[in-house]
């Protein structure tokens, strides 16, 4: 491959480009610059840096050339958008005739990653009240996919949210995304203000508005289905998640995939308000029936009502999945930052593409695995929690599994009342506090001022007593003036509240309106220590993941092992806290033990505590085992709607096999005749496709083997091609896939 189209003077071997271009995609943070580097010293040749923009060049032609190659074979193939996705993802996709229709279609998962930044190169001596100057040379080449979204489709949707809040800013206030305004801080909109908006609102710190600056490109958002594929992205541009990410990504998923689709974001409990208020959006997620969940782990740091109609758990035709796809998808694309920070645009979107087609190949290869592992995981689940739950059942006293329906309904009425709750007037707690500062330093005061009163004057006035308790005489005297001068101040501050209260007397102990402030103050103390505890306990549950998780390194671990110590110790004091504030409620709430809090995975427990009222443990549904039995049920629920999920994959996924296999031979055959050059490009893409393929066969054949297997073996019939069931003869079916080859070439040609 020739480095310039005239006059080259070097060149590398296709088998040098192809080795860098295969080595690449599987270790991401390989680079140009390295890898000739190792070209240099296999070959003996002193690296001067000119060699590493000619191969760049020379590789950015390979890429082209097998671009190109790669979308005339998927011409001839494919004939629409449609079934290139089916391709992608057959088992999501790849519909056959007879099978079972679910609630939602498919599942994906969608989220953002800000690890792929692209350094943006400005004038050093730029005027910070300027606009940056871009020093970056011109690149009029363009990378384009099926997977990519380009910035002009994304933002379509940019004016989505802020339409809305004009229309709706007199009549509720709202937690809103802000298209890129001066804050370009991302946010929820809810129709009414959840906790949940709070816990997952980016801050709009100024490290995040001057990392805007710096970057281009902040980094990427994608949707991927539950088996790992990556079906859309975008890059996030001079921003962070702004809303009109999530609706390009999921607008293109209903685009492709129809009616009835699932989505699980860390925010979708927000994001679904979002969404439905779209002026543009809206009516498209209405009318498909597209809806949303939160993720399976994130989740968890929901509130507890968010949880009961969000959580995958909770959501009926969900099955075992946990929607944090992406989280594993980003755990492997984190790694093609190292080579793309400084990248030009084109060179960043050309790696970042070559690692998904890369990944999307690996996921299509393990599509079998995943169907079987997902498959044994549910069987053990029934058979598991089926025996555990008879024996909560009969521990209850109960036989009828409706009243775990019932227990949740009762747990979401009863959460959505505490919304409603009156709230506690807080400025009559401030004055009542200040009330008792106020008492408490007149005590002082006095008492300090009954000690000055008790030396005699003639003892203050001779010199021996001055030289004898001169500091200790000093300090009383400091006490008694600090003491008075606080005493005048607090007298300021409570006649400033009541002011403010409209109290004409002031309120003493035995008052009513006292009393209720006192109450009010020990629930605030309450909330507070309950909040305290449940951030300390947060905390803990992330960096458990984080120090288990692949890619940490030693110094992290010793990091994050010694801030789980800290963090033990500042939960056992948020404990004591809590015990302490906890006696002092009407009636009193029961302790913590320190045991059982460090021992916490979730923090649904928390939305409870944080009831002041000591009514909400005599419902039956707060009862410790009736939680767990009903978390058992729904869990039991969801493994059996996995059951008849992956019966209808493995049956999609074996008919595809077949189909594409027979479509790819039709196709060789086909281009044999018509166009020779590719039939050899197309015979390759066949075999590699049938050695993945017969490691397939063998999985399902495992899987469909089995006693416990539900579901139809052997291979179905797509919709596409029709409603029998009856195979025929497989010459036959080659002859008619080459007729409809041939009318597609005629139609295209013409």
């Amino acid at each position: 491959m020739a480095t310039a189209p005239f006059y080259p003077t070097t060149a590398f071997s296709f088998d040098s480009l192809r080795v860098y271009h295969t080595a690449s995609s599987r270790c991401p943070s390989l680079s140009i610059q390295a890898f000739v580097h190792a070209l240099c010293d296999l070959h003996g040749v002193a690296y001067d840096g000119q060699q590493r923009k000619a191969f760049s060049s020379a590789y950015d032609i390979f890429v082209e050339i097998n671009r190109r190659i790669d979308e005339q074979l998927d011409n001839v193939l494919y004939i629409d958008v449609a079934a290139h996705y089916a391709k992608a993802c057959p088992p999501c996709k790849y519909k056959t005739c007879g099978e079972e229709k679910l609630k939602f279609s498919a599942l994906f998962a969608i989220d953002g990653n800000e690890s792929l930044k692209r350094v943006f190169r400005s004038q050093a001596d730029a005027s910070e009240d300027s606009p940056p100057v871009s020093t970056a040379r011109p690149d009029g080449r363009a990378c384009t996919s099926r997977l990519y979204i380009e910035a002009e489709d994304v933002n379509k949707f940019k004016d989505e949210v802020k339409g809305r809040q004009k229309a709706k800013k007199a009549a509720q206030k709202v937690q809103r995304f802000r298209s890129e305004g001066k804050s370009r801080t991302p946010s929820l909109i809810a129709r009414t203000k959840s906790p949940c908006t709070d816990r997952w609102t980016n801050l709009a710190a100024e490290s995040k508005k001057k990392m805007w600056g710096v970057f281009e490109e902040t980094g990427i958002f994608l949707g991927a289905c539950r088996h790992g594929v990556v079906m859309a992205l975008c890059d996030m541009i001079r921003s962070g998640e702004l809303a009109k990410y999530p609706i390009a990504i999921v607008n293109k998923l209903i685009d492709v995939f129809g009616d009835n689709i699932l989505v699980g974001y860390d925010i979708g409990c927000g994001f679904s308000s979002t969404a439905n208020n779209s002026p543009l959006f809206g009516p498209i997620v209405r009318k498909t029936g597209a809806q949303f969940c939160v993720n399976s782990f994130h989740g968890h740091a929901h509130c507890r009502k968010c949880q009961l109609e969000w959580h995958p758990t909770f959501v009926e035709g969900t099955g075992l999945e946990d929607f944090e796809t992406c989280e594993r998808v980003f755990s492997e694309s984190n790694r093609v930052a190292a080579t793309t920070r400084h990248t030009s645009a084109f060179h960043r979107r050309q790696a970042i593409l070559r690692h998904f087609e890369r990944w999307n190949n690996d996921k299509y290869s393990e599509l079998s695995r995943f169907i079987c592992n997902n498959y044994m995981q549910a069987l053990e689940n029934i058979n598991t929690l089926e025996e555990t739950l008879k024996e909560k059942k009969a521990e209850l006293g109960i036989e009828d599994d409706d009243i775990f329906r019932r227990w949740a309904n009762g747990e979401r009425a009863y959460l959505r009342a505490m919304e409603a709750a009156p709230k506690l007037d807080r400025l009559a707690v401030q004055y009542v506090k200040t009330l008792q500062e106020l008492a408490d330093a007149e005590r002082k005061a006095e008492e300090t001022r009954i000690q000055w009163c008790a030396t005699s004057a003639d003892e203050l006035r001779s010199g021996e007593f001055y030289g004898q308790e001169a500091s200790r005489t000093r300090r009383k005297e400091t006490t008694k003036k600090h003491g008075y001068e606080t005493v005048i101040t607090l007298q300021r501050a409570a006649a400033d509240f009541e002011a403010k209260l409209g109290i004409d007397e002031r309120w003493q102990p035995d008052f009513e309106e006292y009393q209720d402030a006192c109450r009010s103050a020990n629930e605030l103390d309450y909330h507070y220590a309950v909040d305290r505890l449940e951030f300390l306990v947060v905390s803990r549950m992330f960096e458990l993941s984080k120090l288990n998780r692949a890619g940490t390194g030693y110094k992290m671990r010793k990091h994050i092992t010694k801030a789980l110590k800290s963090r033990s110790k500042a939960i056992r004091t948020a404990v004591k806290k809590y015990n302490s504030a906890a006696i002092r409620l009407v009636p009193p709430r029961p302790e913590l033990d320190i045991d059982d809090v460090l021992e916490y995975v979730f923090i649904a427990q928390f939305d409870l505590l944080r009831d002041s009222r000591g009514n909400v443990l005599q419902q039956e549904w707060a009862r410790p085992a009736a939680r767990e039995a009903t978390s058992i049920y729904y869990k039991l629920l969801r493994s059996k709607e996995e059951i008849r999920r992956l019966n209808i994959e493995v049956r999609r996924l074996s008919t595809f096999i077949d189909d594409s296999e027979r479509a790819m031979a039709a196709a060789v055959a086909w281009l044999k005749i018509h166009r020779p050059p590719l039939a050899d490009q197309m015979q390759r893409r066949l075999d590699l496709h049938r050695a993945v393929n017969n490691k397939q066969r063998v999985r399902l054949a495992e899987l469909t083997g089995k006693v416990d297997f539900t579901g139809l073996a052997g291979v179905g019939k797509s919709e596409a091609d029709g409603s029998s069931d009856e195979s025929s003869d497989e010459g036959e079916e080659v002859e008619a896939c080459i007729d409809v080859l041939s009318s597609i070439h005629a139609n295209q040609t013409t």
